[in-house]
């Protein structure tokens, strides 16, 4: 009898691993791909150009879109060959939802795309996340699931999208189109997973507060008082906006603290009434602007803002070749003629530092006829002055004819002592900052407390903005800029600060800021006043 002997050989797990991957993307290959011609495909890319755009790391390769014929997964990101997959039927789903489809297709784009930024690669899936995710999986990952539902919801918020207050019609749809029933053996029921979502709308609402008040402070001149929502803010969400948004504040805040006559085009408001508050020098301010705003390079290398205030950094610290090679860098990512107009008068400040006080005017004049833009115009005919020898100071003008009131709270009388929400920001750049929040029935109003570790007393910042209510002169969300600035203009000329969709008007003698969208309408206005 002839005896085998069989000697057990270690398996190659290596291989094996490898042939997984393999019959993966065979098999997604396999499946039927919809045309990059078809109606579907384009109203998705659309989409995720915009929540790309948003979100503004460019940091590696993004992923291809691709649109699948199949209903298994609703959407997905499959790492191993860099791909984010959207259904079909998902999309069918989608487009059901009416006027909202394109937020709801951000929702799905977001979660996805945050899963690329995380880079998780969970093995258990195949190497890829996917939006219906098996309830084992799910339990285990639910940080992760979280987290891309919180960054994937702010970011299409940035991107111009409302999901918020869909998400839950929009997963009901979802498991019925995908025949779930609401509770599983092997995926996480409807209920879990709207519990989830309700955790992430409390926090993104959070985030979005944040944010929005944090650009009113920017346009306000309140640049400290930005810089700890910002640093706030990104403790949860890496964007290159906010990096920049904190790098400039830094910078505009570096601006106040020396006797500089000349307006930089940082288009924001440096009027701050708080000049010389900080406990930091120039030196370190600049320093700490240039750290964020490269991070804000690093995640896009054609970002024009970012390289505008890196050579306003190299101007200030009287590195003038650096200035301008960083110039050459924002020229060649400039498209609008703000942009173009922005470079020439930064330009002319170069040249004035270096005493060339006629190629200065050229550029200053350079800038003043390439737009008719205000802003720009007011910059450069106050920066020819200077470079003529005139000297300008830029006074804040006090607030003395406050004549409005928000659902009866008396602004004017002494700072609000009862809220809804607090949130605390730990101690950070600017020292310890509580952020108050109260909503009354037409209005809501955030109250910036800060107490830095030099300072006795406490700082009260105001903020009371509506979307209700009208002027006592009878302006109105949807009024046009024109009958506004009719009604406001003949009391103060308006200092204008540009934001990403439109810019802001204010009156600071009246208390009044008014948020202009990119149709010349009004789309918010507000009260300020700090104590």
């Amino acid at each position: 009898m002839l005896t085998m002997h069989v000697v057990d050989k270690p398996y190659n797990y290596s291989l094996i691993i490898a042939l997984i991957v393999l019959l993966n993307i065979i098999n997604g290959f396999a499946q039927k791909k919809l045309s990059l011609d078809s109606y579907a495909y384009k109203k998705i890319e659309a989409v995720y150009n915009k929540v790309k755009a948003a979100a503004g790391d460019y940091r590696r390769e993004l992923p291809k879109l691709v649109l699948m014929e199949r209903a298994i997964r609703v959407a997905s990101y499959r790492s191993q060959d860099n791909t984010l997959i959207i259904e079909k039927k998902a999309f069918d789903v989608c487009e059901s939802m009416g006027k909202d489809v394109e937020s709801a297709l951000a929702f799905l784009i977001g979660h996805e795309l945050t899963h690329f930024y995380q880079q998780h690669d969970w093995e258990e899936l195949g190497f890829g996340t996917t939006f219906l995710v098996e309830k084992e999986i799910f339990d285990k990952h639910v940080h992760h699931e979280t987290e891309a539902d919180v960054y994937g919801a702010f970011i299409a918020y940035v991107a111009g999208y409302n999901t918020l207050e869909l998400i839950p019609v929009l997963l009901d749809k979802l498991y019925k189109t995908y025949n779930l029933e609401d509770n599983l053996v092997n995926y996480p029921s409807l209920s879990e997973r709207k519990r989830v979502t309700e955790k992430v709308k409390s926090r993104v609402l959070d985030l979005i507060k944040v944010y929005d008040n944090a650009n009113y402070f920017t346009a306000l001149g309140w640049h400290i008082q930005a810089v700890s929502c910002y640093e706030y803010l990104l403790k949860f969400l890496k964007t290159k906006e906010l990096y920049n948004n904190l790098g400039a504040s830094l910078l505009a805040i570096a601006i106040q603290q020396q006797d500089n006559s000349y307006c930089y085009p940082l288009e924001l408001d440096l009027n701050n009434v708080l000049r010389g508050w900080v406990d930091k020098t120039e030196g370190e301010l600049l320093e700490f602007a240039m750290k964020y705003i490269k991070i804000a390079l690093e995640f896009d290398g054609s970002y024009f803002t970012g390289y505008l205030n890196l050579a306003i950094i190299y101007d200030l610290e009287k590195e003038y070749d650096q200035a301008q090679t960083t110039l050459k860098l924002a020229s060649s990512c400039s498209q609008s003629v703000i942009e173009k107009a922005n470079i020439a008068i930064l330009e002319g400040i170069i040249y004035a530092h270096l005493q060339d006080k006629k190629l200065a005017e050229i550029y200053f004049n350079k800038a003043y006829n390439f737009t008719i833009n205000l802003a720009i115009r007011t910059i450069t005919t106050h920066n020819i002055k200077v470079s003529k020898g005139e000297r300008i100071r830029l006074e804040t003008e006090p607030m003395t004819k406050m004549q409005d009131m928000l659902d009866g709270v008396p602004l004017l009388e002494s700072p609000p002592i009862k809220f809804h929400q607090t949130l605390t920001f730990l101690e950070g750049f600017m020292g310890i900052t509580k952020m108050h929040f109260s909503e009354y029935p037409h209005s809501d109003l955030v109250c910036l407390e800060t107490k830095s570790s030099f300072d006795l007393h406490k700082t009260y910042f105001v903020l009371q903005s509506t979307q209700k209510l009208s002027t006592h002169k009878g302006i109105r969300v949807g009024s046009t800029v024109s009958s506004l600035r009719k009604v406001y203009d003949s009391i103060q000329n308006p200092k204008i600060v540009h934001h990403r969709n439109g810019y802001f008007l204010i009156y600071r003698s009246l208390g009044l800021i008014f948020k202009i969208n990119n149709k010349e309408l009004l789309e918010e206005w507000a009260l300020f006043l700090t104590y």
